[in-house]
């Protein structure tokens, strides 16, 4: 049964995590994996945009045009942090935007979000084929850490002028944290965000 989200997982899913850049500032700042030093990202943070691209095709296309590096206090204490901002070119359906956050020591998936579209059908996935393909998702981005993780719950709402475009969330638990994949009607992963900071 899908029930309405709660306030704080409904706000992380659907809130931007970072400014949309415009295309001037995009125009001055973009730099490609390659041309990134591997002092900003290692082999381990390219390895999981690599990965990321896999299930949000979108992204093999796009641009890193903004790289910054935080430390972040998380349940388990602190770690530095990629936040990674990508572009593509400019197309009036698909999203040309995608903003990850990844351990910078590690290269755990934390946030992988890409949006400026929104989606195509109105029909919303039934929860059985939404859970088979956040299954999916979690199996190819976690590898065999998705194993720790047990499914939980599938809720659904809407977006769009009209209020006519579905997205499901899946939810997973584990023992230390607990994931959330959103999903469009049609089955395209629009983000995946790993819970893994202290309540505010």
């Amino acid at each position: 049964m899908r029930k309405a989200l709660t306030s704080t997982v409904l706000a992380a899913l659907l809130l931007s995590v970072s400014p949309l850049l415009t295309h001037e500032a995009a125009a001055q700042s973009k730099k490609s994996v390659e041309q990134t030093s591997s002092t900003e990202l290692n082999a381990a943070v390219k390895a999981t945009i690599e990965t990321i691209g896999t299930v949000m095709p979108d992204i093999k296309d796009y641009e890193i045009i903004s790289i910054r590096k935080n430390e972040e206090t998380t349940v388990a204490g602190k770690i530095e942090v990629f936040q990674i901002e990508m572009m593509g070119a400019p197309h009036p359906v698909k999203p040309n935007y995608a903003y990850l956050r990844i351990n910078a020591d590690t290269g755990e998936l934390i946030i992988a979000e890409i949006q400026n579209g929104l989606p195509s059908t109105n029909s919303p996935l039934s929860d059985q084929e939404a859970e088979s393909q956040a299954s999916t998702y979690l199996e190819t981005l976690l590898g065999d850490k998705a194993e720790d993780y047990t499914f939980s719950k599938v809720y659904t709402y809407t977006l769009g002028e009209n209020n006519d475009k579905p997205v499901t969330v899946v939810t997973f638990e584990s023992d230390e944290n607990s994931v959330h994949l959103a999903l469009h009607g049609n089955g395209e992963l629009g983000r995946f965000l790993k819970d893994i900071y202290p309540p505010e």
